[in-house]
């Protein structure tokens, strides 16, 4: 009997990361307006624990209408960050919405819309699933996300003329007419909102120009260290890193989809995942440019 009492015991606290059903359930998160002095249609301060909004219960859900939002939090608990992400749900959703995504205890990163705009969240009650559904349409359907410079040389903003060029699997960008970053301006890469893509540097790094580097999600603000007018390639890795490399001339952009096969005599350069320059590349995970072809190599 007393093992029998042990075995329930050990179902019932697994179930019970789940078990919900009617307590409050807390959501706070980020609005396409996030200029200063705008209101949040979260009816509260974005992204704050101690004052966010609730979810409704009934019919055995949680549901909440918003407008405007591109990424958000749910926890069954306020207060500090800490209590809040203590008692935090989350999942990767996906791009299609009207999709029902499994739930995680103790997700840590945001859960990010499809794309931003008005959505109805739809939450178990058990808090096993999530549901996001919406009658704003799709930005760009069909397409990758759009993606920009954005920085102090832009106020921050996503303006067309600062907007990269996707072409089979990398983005693209030249600098024309007055558009210059000067040295010491900070930037990223971004989209519009902050939420598919958000790329940075790692602490203290500076953008080296004609030099190949990996970028991260949601890293520290880029700068140069001399004015750049030049051309950069951007690619989103498997493992969610970045391949990044400004020049400080024009990059071409290829016209179709399919970018031609470049074979070149030029010696191979390698560089360290912090885009240093390496003379002997021994054992370990490299950065490699051979003519205009750029890749990562594992030297053994």
């Amino acid at each position: 009997m007393k093992k029998f009492y042990a075995i329930a015991a050990a179902a019932f606290m697994a179930a019970s990361a789940f078990a919900q059903d009617g307590a409050p359930l807390y959501i706070t998160g980020g609005a396409i307006d996030e200029s200063e002095g705008a209101v949040s249609p979260w009816g509260v301060s974005n992204w704050n624990p101690e004052d966010p909004a609730e979810l409704t219960f009934a019919d055995g859900k949680y549901t909440g209408e918003f407008k405007g939002i591109t990424m958000f939090k749910i926890s069954t608990a306020k207060g500090s960050w800490d209590a809040f992400n203590g008692g935090a749900y989350g999942c990767k959703y996906g791009d299609e919405p009207g999709v029902a995504v499994a739930l995680e205890a103790g997700y840590s990163d945001n859960i990010v819309c499809p794309w931003p705009g008005d959505y109805k969240i739809e939450v178990a009650g058990d808090l096993k699933t999530i549901t996001l559904t919406t009658e704003t349409p799709n930005p760009n359907p069909g397409g990758a996300t759009e993606v920009f410079l954005r920085g102090e040389m832009n106020g921050w903003g996503s303006p067309e003329e600062w907007k990269m060029t996707y072409v089979d699997g990398t983005y693209y960008f030249n600098c024309t007419g007055e558009q210059v970053i000067l040295a010491g301006q900070i930037f990223k890469i971004g989209d519009a909102a902050w939420a598919k893509v958000n790329y940075g540097v790692e602490e203290g790094a500076v953008v080296i120009q004609d030099d190949a580097a990996i970028w991260v999600s949601n890293g520290k603000d880029a700068k140069f260290e001399a004015d750049w007018k030049g051309g950069v390639k951007f690619t989103i890795q498997e493992d969610g890193t970045a391949l990044a490399e400004f020049s400080s001339t024009a990059v071409e952009i290829p016209e179709s989809g399919i970018a031609d096969v470049v074979v070149s005599d030029e010696a191979p350069v390698y560089f360290n995942l912090q885009g240093v320059r390496v003379a002997n590349a021994e054992n370990g995970l490299y950065i490699v440019k051979q003519g205009s072809k750029v890749s990562k190599v594992l030297v053994k």
